[in-house]
């Protein structure tokens, strides 16, 4: 897939691969967008036995870099556990976090625009690691984006009962080669994460 299109920021290459052949997600700061525009992504529900660490990797290259933002979401709330700001260099970067010992959980990516143009901000190898990650639904249930489980005989039915629809997406360790792997664009942002490899 190559670059995002746009110079002087973004990956030229994917993180898992090393190539422009191997695939990524970013959010592209060109026009139409506007400074303080956000791009959500959400993971699927979780519950969580044990230590549960969280791994990923991003790209924040560009003089018009703004902020990238993990939030942890629960039924109680959303609070950001992780943020990192401005350029930090035309490299990968990996970034862990140790989640406590939870009953249910989302993880939601929050890419922010920054002043100019030049704010592509990229993702790639998210994994779960040292725990085991248990649905938050019963054997029999489908979990969607917001806390919310149906019945798996609702599931692709070309009728959204999720209220994300991700009943109806496709899903999916995430290194972006074979899509979204199940990561849902939220409603509720200014615009979208894309798909890429190579040079943003």
């Amino acid at each position: 897939m190559g670059s995002t299109g746009t110079g002087n920021t973004g990956p030229k290459n994917d993180h898992t691969r090393g190539s422009p052949k191997g695939s990524y997600v970013y959010i592209e700061a060109s026009s139409p967008r506007v400074p303080g525009d956000r791009a959500i992504f959400n993971s699927p529900s979780f519950k969580v036995d044990g230590q549960c660490k969280l791994t990923f990797w991003y790209h924040m290259y560009g003089s018009g870099i703004a902020d990238l933002n993990l939030h942890l979401v629960t039924t109680s709330g959303s609070s950001v556990i992780w943020s990192q700001s401005k350029n930090q260099g035309n490299s990968w970067l990996q970034a862990t976090y140790d989640l406590p010992k939870m009953d249910r959980f989302q993880i939601m990516f929050e890419g922010v625009r920054g002043d100019n143009y030049q704010g592509d901000i990229a993702l790639d190898d998210i994994s779960f690691t040292g725990c085991t990650l248990a649905p938050l639904c019963a054997d029999d249930a489908f979990t969607c984006g917001g806390l919310q489980c149906i019945h798996k005989s609702e599931l692709c039915d070309f009728i959204p009962q999720c209220r994300d629809g991700s009943d109806e997406a496709n899903c999916g360790s995430c290194d972006f080669e074979m899509g979204l792997c199940g990561l849902m664009q939220s409603e509720y942002d200014d615009f979208d994460w894309t798909r890429q490899s190579g040079r943003t």
